[in-house]
């Protein structure tokens, strides 16, 4: 005998006719098309061919638009289908735009306009060929990087500075820097001068040659030359990022010139002397957040 909690197989698959368990809550399905069967397998043949929800009487056949052979497709596809296969629809598209055969010397590109133009460099004279779009852009006045390059560095040399890029600086004689933060530490030493601390100072007046390295970082100019009261040398580094060519090059110079001492004033070293000292060395630049 059994319980009321055994499950009991009481439906009956229409497909298969197999008897199995349902719940009561799914035997009790009366909408259309909501029979329970045994399996999704038979779920699906309950639904195939002419018990599909959308059958309009199966396929129908059509005469493909490029190959002009027979080929069945369903009802919902009828209208909207000209071509048996993929393959068919791609040679049908490429007959009615083909595609341009570049081995043909009379070939050219759908922007063509003529082809390149001569033009005169700006910085040294010498004639190139350009793009007519990038002339009609305003660009194509230089030869090469290196021209413009040139011409850049003269641009920032003689610009007036704000308080995020490089400029000459009036109360520092003119000199150019390359940041308000170098600016404000060359001020920063002329105060050492002042009171006693140091003797002078030079901007970027050495540059040293790493001669074993064939590839990479090859040369490093430190930002500042001091000299002391006692007449040594030593050299400061402002960074207020350390990237990995900057660390490089201070690693270097360590491993190749041992004997020559290298202060690197960071980020937050500066912070400090920019709090203490801005309320008493005039003309310190209040840089904004991205100065650097």
């Amino acid at each position: 005998m059994k319980t009321n909690n055994e499950k009991v197989p009481r439906k009956i698959c229409p497909v298969c006719g197999k008897r199995f368990y349902a719940p009561p809550s799914q035997e009790r399905r009366l909408k259309p098309g909501s029979a329970l069967t045994c399996s999704t397998k038979c779920a699906g043949a309950l639904r195939a061919g002419k018990n599909s929800y959308n059958w309009k009487g199966g396929k129908v056949q059509k005469v493909c638009s490029f190959c002009k052979q027979n080929y069945f497709v369903y009802p919902n596809d009828e209208e909207r289908s000209k071509y048996c296969s993929r393959k068919c629809a791609i040679e049908a598209c490429r007959k009615e735009k083909p595609l341009p055969a570049k081995s043909n010397p009379n070939w050219r590109p759908y922007n063509w306009k003529g082809g390149k133009v001569e033009r005169e460099c700006e910085n040294c004279g010498a004639k190139f060929m350009a793009i007519p779009a990038s002339v009609a852009k305003g660009q194509a006045r230089y030869c090469s990087r290196r021209c413009w390059g040139k011409v850049m560095v003269k641009i920032m040399q003689g610009r007036q500075y704000n308080s995020t890029h490089g400029g000459k600086r009036s109360d520092l004689n003119g000199q150019y820097f390359r940041s308000s933060w170098e600016a404000n530490y060359a001020r920063y030493l002329n105060w050492l001068i002042s009171i006693g601390e140091i003797k002078s100072w030079q901007y970027e007046p050495d540059t040293f040659e790493f001669t074993t390295i064939k590839k990479g970082t090859r040369f490093y100019t430190p930002d500042f030359k001091i000299t002391n009261k006692d007449n040594s040398i030593e050299y400061h580094e402002i960074k207020g990022y350390m990237d990995d060519r900057s660390a490089t090059k201070l690693k270097r110079m360590s491993k190749y010139y041992p004997a020559i001492k290298v202060i690197l004033i960071d980020k937050d070293q500066y912070a400090g002397l920019s709090k203490q000292l801005r309320g008493i060395i005039s003309g310190w630049e209040i840089a904004g957040k991205h100065a650097w």
